[in-house]
């Protein structure tokens, strides 16, 4: 995320302000990577869940850019908010969620990000998407979340019958 964000920056293409929620053992080195990016990312740290939604709504994006996420609910979370979302692939959610309404590229994809990012930089786009996160979350249920889980171990045996 912060090469993208870095990438946007030196190259002009956007204006743009990313904002690092959570706390991490890795939260020192990536404020001092982006120490030339004064002003552009901005590490909010730990948020109590009844504030979240708070940081939700004054977003206009929502990044997921995981290498390894069995789910990844904040994505949900963001949606219910109606957010467009970039997540990547690495994130269980991406196959279920992410249609039409943000981007999934592969984890470690910076261009890829960056790209996306750029592309919703369009505030119509962003309305669009966003608008289609509700409506897609609105009717995610426990039902569809069960089916979902159906056809991943479907899926699954599957493939180890083929194997």
């Amino acid at each position: 995320m912060i090469h993208a964000i870095k990438n946007l920056v030196e190259n002009k293409s956007c204006s743009v302000v990313a904002l690092v929620v959570g706390e991490g053992e890795q939260r020192d080195s990536l404020e001092l990577e982006t120490k030339n990016l004064k002003g552009h990312v901005v590490f909010a740290g730990h948020i109590r869940l009844s504030d979240l939604r708070l940081v939700y709504y004054a977003s206009d994006i929502f990044v997921l850019p995981t290498h390894h996420d069995p789910w990844g609910l904040v994505i949900n979370e963001a949606m219910a908010c109606a957010l467009p979302v970039i997540t990547t692939n690495a994130a269980g959610c991406s196959l279920d969620l992410v249609k039409n309404n943000g981007f999934v590229i592969n984890p470690g994809d910076v261009p890829g990000l960056s790209s996306a990012i750029e592309k919703l930089m369009d505030a119509n786009v962003r309305k669009a998407l966003g608008e289609e996160s509700r409506r897609i979350i609105s009717k995610w249920t426990y039902k569809e979340s069960l089916e979902s889980f159906e056809d991943m171990l479907s899926y699954l045996y599957h493939e180890r019958m083929e194997t």
